[in-house]
């Protein structure tokens, strides 16, 4: 369970440690509730005009999703969803092994599968 911004990193970092094509480009965080979860997919092709670029599953890790502590929600989806994406930023400024393959993608983005996404 990701309980906070360390346990959230060493998941991501774990997730990017397994093998991942060449031609994936592109990463999303999806978000579940009911309860919390978390998972990072992979695609060969993303569109800033067309956010269904993320509905594909063209690269999923082992152990795809993991469980999120209601406290990182806090009082509402929206806090939630807000606590990832910092928690997406602060990763990317880390100094993890596998945060270049999120830096080197051409984008990532965090986003409740039924929902909009915000880019990072």
């Amino acid at each position: 369970m990701i309980q906070n911004k360390e346990d959230f990193s060493n998941w991501v970092n774990r997730q990017l440690g397994k093998n991942i094509p060449s031609d994936i480009i592109a990463f999303h965080f999806n978000l579940y509730e009911f309860p919390f979860c978390i998972e990072l997919i992979g695609e060969k092709r993303f569109s800033l005009s067309d956010d269904d670029w993320a509905c594909g599953e063209e690269w999923v890790p082992d152990n795809r999703r993991i469980e999120v502590s209601s406290e990182i929600f806090a009082s509402s989806w929206e806090n939630g969803l807000m606590n990832i994406v910092t928690m997406v930023k602060e990763y990317l400024t880390s100094d993890f092994g596998n945060s270049y393959k999120l830096i080197e993608a051409q984008c990532v983005a965090v986003g409740f599968v039924e929902g909009d996404l915000v880019y990072i």
